[in-house]
């Protein structure tokens, strides 16, 4: 299995199918039939040690929370609202003691985001492993999936990036940043903002025609996109908002280094071009087009237009 496509589509080809199941395998979530108009979303997430974070990075609370974080961003790109979650936490015998520090976490999380931790299982393991198994909820009108993207759409991202990419740097010691840098840097890292309210209130003003979060950097998610929707995207170098700390320091490529940040948990979404200018106080940001064909091109600053590279995170080849 060479990356995590070729997983998708194999896991596909297995897929049983289920009428009560509207979406399944290969979008953020997956939509149940519910009520007459809403869907329940259903999503799962994982967040294990010297795979996602090492020890020394990150405390239980900072844990807990980022572990919510994960698994809330797949509702939100399918449009949707949280319910309820259920945790699982495989952790070893000397950070028992200091295990209500994760639940802090965890819990303070999901208040600030407005629902509730259902339930969960404990095991005592060599390696901190944390899972959660989300429940959303939809309105018909809403649920938004990777597949949806048009020809003539425009392509739009929340928020900035690249932070992400620099604070594992920070935290590797491969670059030597400032107290200030360094404190915006990890604070992306540690504690995304997941733009729930800001999705939710875009939906009521226009029709999101796709939607997915950015996980494994928007060069890989652009390309799932793409995929999905059977379409070509093309973004603008000069387009992509790279956080503004990446050029302070000075970074070799510093668009390259942005579009291959993974863990932003920001949004990509594509709409009609006429329809951006109902949402431009939203602070989002276009960065490209959707059109006829397949596959991710990048248009640099000279104009020349390049096939885009995939260097995102692969959960398979980590």
């Amino acid at each position: 299995m060479k990356d995590e496509f070729e997983f998708i589509k194999f896991l596909k080809k297995k897929e049983i199918k289920n009428p009560r199941v509207f979406i399944g395998i290969g979008d953020d979530a997956a939509a149940i039939f519910q009520y007459e108009n809403k869907y329940l979303l259903l999503t799962s997430d994982s967040l294990c040690e010297d795979v996602h974070f090492k020890r020394e990075w990150m405390n239980l609370y900072e844990i807990g929370r980022k572990l919510i974080l994960r698994g809330l961003s797949d509702i939100v790109a399918c449009g949707g609202y949280p319910i309820c979650a259920n945790i699982n936490l495989k952790i070893d015998k000397k950070s028992l003691n200091k295990i209500e520090d994760f639940f802090d976490g965890v819990f303070n999380c999901a208040k600030e985001y407005n629902f509730s931790i259902s339930g969960g299982d404990i095991v005592v393991f060599d390696k901190i492993i944390a899972d959660i198994f989300l429940i959303g909820e939809v309105e018909k009108i809403y649920l938004t999936l990777r597949s949806g993207a048009k020809e003539g759409d425009v392509v739009c991202v929340t928020g900035s990036l690249g932070l992400s990419n620099l604070a594992i740097d920070i935290l590797e010691n491969k670059i030597d940043a400032c107290e200030r840098i360094k404190k915006v840097a990890l604070e992306k890292f540690y504690n995304p903002k997941i733009p729930l309210k800001k999705i939710r209130e875009i939906l009521k003003v226009v029709k999101i025609n796709s939607m997915i979060d950015i996980s494994d950097g928007l060069s890989k998610d652009l390309k799932h996109l793409s995929k999905e929707s059977f379409v070509k995207i093309i973004i603008d170098e000069e387009k992509i908002p790279v956080a503004k700390e990446i050029f302070e320091l000075k970074i070799e490529n510093p668009y390259e280094y942005a579009i291959n940040s993974g863990e932003e948990y920001e949004l990509i979404f594509t709409i009609n071009e006429e329809d951006f200018e109902k949402i431009k106080d939203f602070d989002v940001k276009i960065i490209g087009k959707v059109e006829k064909g397949e596959g991710v091109y990048l248009k640099k600053i000279d104009g020349e237009i390049l096939k885009v590279e995939i260097k995102g995170y692969d959960q398979l080849l980590r």
